[in-house]
């Protein structure tokens, strides 16, 4: 760790969420939005890893696992997360489409 920087946040994912990101990156493909798609999927990352407190509206403590439950919009992608500060872990555990989404579906299978 760096001087005055705190170390980066590691970053682990329901296997739901992964299933969605590679539906809809198929769906975002087809759309002719896959740069799009693949740069807020990648924003998404980065705040996780370096802004995970900052990021998003806390919405809940869950005390036995030292987490605060988050909620944060990137694009159309609503992702909910967890944060451990002391243990510098993210997990995040949903993620879904805003009503409004390019692919005119909630969850463009």
């Amino acid at each position: 760790m760096s001087e005055g920087r705190p170390e980066r946040f590691t970053l682990d994912y329901h296997p739901d969420v992964r299933t969605r990101w590679r539906q809809w990156g198929e769906a975002a493909a087809r759309a002719g939005m896959l740069d799009e798609f693949i740069a807020a999927v990648r924003t998404v990352e980065w705040r996780l890893t370096h802004e995970a407190l900052e990021w998003g509206e806390a919405f809940q403590h869950l005390r036995g696992l030292n987490m605060i439950k988050r909620r944060a919009v990137q694009w159309f992608f609503v992702v909910s997360y967890g944060v451990n500060e002391q243990a510098r872990y993210v997990y995040i555990d949903r993620i879904d489409l805003l009503p409004n989404n390019p692919f005119g579906t909630e969850r463009p299978d």
